[in-house]
C-alpha cells in the first residue's frame, strides 16, 4: 500500500484534522465537515483512518 503525504489531501481537510487533533473540534465534528467536503459520511470516515497515525505499524517498521 502507498503511504499518503499531506500533498494527497485536499488544504481545508488537513486544517479540520488539524483542529481535531488539538481538541478544537469532536470525532463527530471533524466527520460531519469532513463529509461536507468529501460528499459522503463514508469517504470522510475514509480521510479520518488515512490520516490517523498508525503507531503499531511504525513500530514493527522500526524493529
Amino acid at each position: 500500500m502507498t503511504r499518503l503525504t499531506a500533498k494527497d489531501f485536499p488544504p481545508e481537510v488537513l486544517c479540520l484534522f488539524d483542529r481535531y487533533v488539538h481538541g478544537d473540534i469532536s470525532r463527530r465534528g471533524f466527520l460531519d465537515r469532513a463529509a461536507t467536503l468529501a460528499g459522503s459520511a463514508a469517504a470522510a470516515a475514509g480521510l479520518l483512518a488515512a490520516l490517523n497515525p498508525k503507531f503499531a505499524e511504525a513500530q514493527h517498521r522500526a524493529r
